[in-house]
């Protein structure tokens, strides 16, 4: 029950944007990441989140309410050591 609390919590972050409310899938870790950029050397805000099967890599969304998050990036971590 924890653990569909848990991917219930990141599916409202990301506004029902993914598929992860799942049995299967299991939440590993998640948290803020600082990306420093190539342009100008400013630090961007990121949010990372592990699953059993993949990462998503987040960046923040402007908006008061609903979305905290949109999915820039989804990286398939099957055969990954």
């Amino acid at each position: 029950m924890e653990r569909m609390r848990k991917l219930l919590k990141v599916y409202e972050l990301l506004g029902g944007e993914e598929d992860i409310v799942n049995p299967t899938n299991e939440l590993i870790k998640e948290g803020h990441i600082l990306k420093l950029s190539n342009k100008n050397g400013t630090t961007q805000d990121r949010y990372l989140i592990l699953f059993n099967d993949r990462l998503l890599y987040c960046v923040p969304k402007l908006r008061l309410i609903g979305q905290k998050y949109g999915v820039r990036a989804r990286i398939d971590v099957d055969g990954m050591e």
